[in-house]
């Protein structure tokens, strides 16, 4: 155990309120660590029970790269990009960590296969309930969410200048309910944001 990962120990070993209170003086939000602590309540505080929480995360993120592109592409595509994440220096690496990595990975792969969902059926909300979800709690795991989203953006911005003469082509920033998952997304980390602040 190194010291960042000493770190998310000695939090994750806080009740759920003192590890609110104590990462709002960290450099990063609290899901993970009120995450790790349930995991230790249940399971125990072993080095390898400890670590092992990123490891199946890391493992989850793996199989929703199969999913993503089996979903934009086809089987074979979606065995390659999930072994080149299985084997990816970065991914290897958080996955052994007792850090917040490895989950954050995982929530916004999670959040880009919303948004495929969502381009690929603008009408059915279950896009938007999972994008919602997984950039709410990427929010709260680490601050890069913000880059994603803002990439998601962009994207839906390329969308509609391509598309605005085409009135059968939609861009997803052209969807009510885009524009209510990300707000209502924002609208829940309101209580972190002047801790955000001061990190910041």
């Amino acid at each position: 155990i190194w010291h960042d990962e000493g770190f998310s120990i000695m939090l994750s070993s806080l009740n759920p309120i003192e590890i609110w209170q104590r990462t709002a003086r960290d450099v990063h939000p609290p899901f993970y660590y009120e995450l790790l602590g349930v995991w230790m309540r249940l399971f125990g505080r072993s080095e390898v029970i400890i670590r092992s929480l990123s490891l199946f995360i890391g493992v989850a993120t793996v199989g929703m790269v199969y999913v993503l592109f089996k979903k934009v592409r086809n089987y074979h595509t979606a065995l390659i990009a999930a072994l080149f994440a299985a084997v990816g220096p970065m991914l290897v690496r958080y996955s052994q960590e007792a850090r917040m990595y490895a989950l954050e990975a995982l929530l916004m792969i999670v959040a880009l296969y919303a948004v495929v969902v969502i381009i690929d059926n603008p009408r059915k909300q279950f896009g938007y309930i999972l994008y919602f979800v997984a950039i709410m709690l990427g929010l709260y795991t680490h601050y890069f969410t913000v880059l994603v989203i803002g990439s998601f953006w962009l994207f839906g911005l390329w969308q509609w200048l391509r598309h605005r003469h085409q009135p059968s082509a939609q861009s997803i920033l052209e969807q009510p309910w885009w524009w209510f998952a990300n707000i209502a997304a924002l609208v829940c980390f309101l209580p972190w944001v002047p801790s955000a602040i001061g990190q910041v």
